[in-house]
């Protein structure tokens, strides 16, 4: 009875959903790091990976969808990784902090710096799992956010899953999309962006069905947003801003439109951290007048959940505190380390949450900034 309660509780993972996490997590790793640092940008993989590990688990005559989903995020999260090295790693040789080793001497660049890349990844990934599951139950039940990626995911798998005219919707899709990415980069037949010119304003469209895609997922109203702010910065900032001599060129009004869009971005982020904040303080002062959260916390995992989550966030931040100091951080700059890396998740927790979109590489650059000015 004993071993029955034990792995009832976590049923869904399994030897061969955890071997294909881990040898899938290694391949789009590597992958993402050259996309990422050939583009400048890195495309999620989230989709790709859903029906690769629905593919791999059907060879293994796995067709319990969770366990799939096992799988499938701990490929996924290899990419992440891979993105967050990608966008600031590279700084660190462009600054001069970092040197590429010369041709002919004793060291190699992967044995003078990877061990710091490692510690680095890991301390992300420590750090990350804390927040995912600390920012989880606020995002989702409460914020109830679309995760316009985690949506596709979920319908790809639940599409792939149950077959029928669902499935055939679903990868006929994915054919028409690939075929017509591929016209577009690979053979250059489709433009990548079509310009036309309305009552003297230039349009430009991006024609990507990913971006269709997205915007189908996260609806009209953050869709019309989106749209709204690009007009108010093509035309209300950059022609009518140059016109008036606010700006002396466009590249000038162009510069002063994304500077503003960060600084908008990161305070809106910061904003609804701190609604955030407040909504789970209060909502935690509640719980026990809560049935549902009382039910909750009497089943086995919600047991076990409620007895490690303090013990476990406090390690993740101790051992990311200590392997920051093993790096060579004095320790005022670790503990600034730390709370960007709060700050910078939650904001991304949203916006990722709300776009689809997570602008890694300017969470990175901000924190940077701060750690320098301060």
């Amino acid at each position: 009875m004993k071993k029955e309660n034990q792995s009832s509780l976590f049923p869904n993972f399994s030897v061969r959903a955890l071997i294909l996490a881990i040898f899938g997590s290694i391949l789009m790793t590597a992958s993402s790091m050259y996309v990422a640092l050939r583009m400048s940008a890195l495309p999620w993989p989230t989709i790709f990976v859903a029906v690769l590990s629905l593919t791999l688990m059907r060879l293994f005559k796995s067709k319990n969808l969770k366990e799939v989903n096992v799988a499938s995020t701990g490929m996924s999260a290899g990419a992440m990784v891979a993105g967050g090295l990608a966008f600031t790693i590279p700084g660190l040789f462009m600054s001069g902090v970092w040197t590429i080793p010369e041709e002919g001497s004793d060291s190699s660049l992967l044995g003078r710096y990877g061990w710091i890349i490692f510690l680095v990844a890991l301390i992300g990934v420590i750090l990350g799992t804390l927040l995912c599951a600390l920012y989880r139950k606020r995002a989702i039940d409460q914020l109830k956010l679309p995760y316009p990626i985690g949506q596709a995911s979920a319908e790809t798998l639940k599409a792939g899953h149950e077959g029928g005219s669902k499935a055939r919707v679903l990868f006929t899709a994915l054919i028409v999309a690939a075929l017509f990415v591929l016209l577009r980069d690979r053979f250059q037949l489709i433009p990548g962006i079509v310009t036309f010119s309305l009552a003297g304003v230039s349009i430009a469209f991006q024609l990507s069905p990913m971006a269709i895609g997205i915007g189908s997922l996260i609806g009209f109203k953050s869709t019309a947003l989106w749209l709204a702010g690009a007009a108010i910065g093509a035309i209300a900032i950059n022609r009518i801003g140059v016109s008036l001599e606010w700006f002396a060129s466009a590249a000038e009004a162009a510069s002063f439109i994304q500077i503003a869009s960060i600084g908008l971005m990161v305070g809106s982020g910061l904003a609804t951290l701190l609604v955030s904040l407040i909504g789970s303080w209060r909502s935690r002062k509640n719980q026990e007048s809560i049935k549902e959260n009382v039910t909750e916390e009497k089943t086995d995992i919600g047991q076990i959940r409620k007895k490690v989550r303090l013990p476990l966030g406090l390690f993740a931040v101790a051992a990311a505190f200590v392997l920051s100091i093993v790096l060579g951080l004095t320790v005022p700059v670790s503990l600034l380390l730390l709370v960007g890396i709060f700050l910078a998740s939650a904001m991304s927790t949203i916006i990722t949450g709300e776009t689809g979109l997570n602008p890694m590489e300017i969470f990175g650059i901000l924190v940077l900034l701060a750690i320098r000015l301060l």
